[in-house]
């Protein structure tokens, strides 16, 4: 049985969105924003805005980012190579690495929490085509 903290009238419930400074993250971080409290994990120092506060991450290793994971309401990991590029071997590896290695350091920060997020969605694009 998951334990989630339920939110005071204080504190919005937390959610964790890996690549919110990229198209789609930064536009779920901000929908999201004015109900929840978001840590968005980056590459790259951007200054917090809106309800939304970054940290920096690589996708592949265990950071100061993992203890944001704790009573979280959920996690939405969009990170991973983009599939807007040549389809060579080298750029076909990086898509397919990327999704791995984010997926599993954001499962082993799950697994160091006493209370583990209620809720973790993988969604990213993986498709290499032919041509």
């Amino acid at each position: 049985m998951l334990k989630v903290h339920p939110p005071t009238k204080e504190m919005k419930p937390t959610i964790i969105i890996t690549a919110a400074n990229g198209f789609l993250g930064k536009a779920l971080a901000e929908y999201l924003a004015t109900n929840y409290q978001i840590i968005g994990l980056v590459r790259k120092p951007i200054p917090d805005v809106l309800n939304i506060q970054y940290k920096i991450w690589d996708g592949k290793t265990l950071g100061d980012w993992a203890t944001s994971f704790e009573g979280a309401f959920a996690v939405i990991n969009l990170a991973g190579r983009s599939v807007d590029c040549r389809y060579n071997k080298k750029n076909m590896a990086a898509i397919y690495s990327s999704r791995l290695e984010s997926t599993n350091v954001i499962g082993k920060a799950i697994s160091m929490c006493d209370v583990k997020p209620g809720c973790w969605i993988n969604s990213a694009s993986g498709t290499i085509y032919r041509h």
